[in-house]
């Protein structure tokens, strides 16, 4: 069976820390272990388009222990060769690969060799990809993503994004908040992107919310809904 291992590079060297007070600190690594596999959420990016043909993950035993839900990439299941990043992986180097970028993710190669194991994968160029989020105060909460159309809807005055706000489980929307694009260009490679900045305010503290944003051309795409 071909493994991960065979081809990433072995793990650094422990810090001094760790190598000083090994047994200090492993009770208490072992306690938080649980809470911090608990939030560290797998990314499946079935958008993406990979540069090569894709096998299962579940082809590959060590490629499924990185996932904290392996279930989300299960053989019979529609994302079983979907371009991801395992919160438990180790990144392929990108050092050689400046036009890609590890926010879109990467899949393992059907022909896969010493020098090249997996596929960086391409972002879909009609599409959100790299939504993440950021808390202002205690009310709000600003959503950005990009879409990989070379800068296209960054330069079109009427393209203002839109996220939709729900609570969790809820089908009716609590808001619909605009925010501003602009264009972002990769200072390492000949890369432009549409990048979008959207605030949603009045959120409530303790609270489950789902959100799911788009452009603000006319037919844009949707992404899933996604809770916070």
């Amino acid at each position: 069976e071909l493994t991960l291992n065979d081809f990433v590079k072995g793990p650094s060297p422990p810090s001094p820390l760790f190598t000083m007070t090994p047994m200090l600190l492993l009770p208490l690594a072992l306690a938080l272990l649980p809470h911090a596999l608990s939030y560290a959420p797998d990314t499946i990016l079935p958008s993406s388009e990979p540069t090569c043909d894709c096998l299962p993950w579940s082809t590959n035993a060590t490629a499924m222990s990185m996932f904290v839900d392996a279930s989300a990439v299960k053989a019979d299941g529609p994302n079983a060769k979907a371009c991801a990043l395992p919160s438990l992986g180790i990144n392929p180097d990108p050092t050689n690969f400046p036009e890609y970028t590890i926010y879109d993710g990467y899949c393992l190669c059907d022909q896969a060799t010493s020098e090249s194991w997996y596929s960086w994968c391409l972002p879909p160029s009609d599409v959100p990809s790299q939504v993440n989020l950021l808390p202002v105060g205690s009310s709000g909460v600003v959503v950005n993503f990009v879409i990989a159309d070379g800068g296209e809807r960054a330069t079109s005055a009427d393209n203002a994004p839109v996220a939709e706000l729900r609570l969790k489980g809820e089908e009716q929307l609590v808001g619909t908040f605009l925010g501003y694009s602009t264009l972002y260009s990769d200072s390492t490679a000949d890369r432009k992107l549409s990048y979008f900045n959207v605030e949603m305010v009045g959120l409530k503290e303790r609270t489950e919310y789902e959100y799911r944003v788009r452009s603000g051309e006319d037919g844009a795409t949707l992404t899933s809904w996604t809770t916070f």
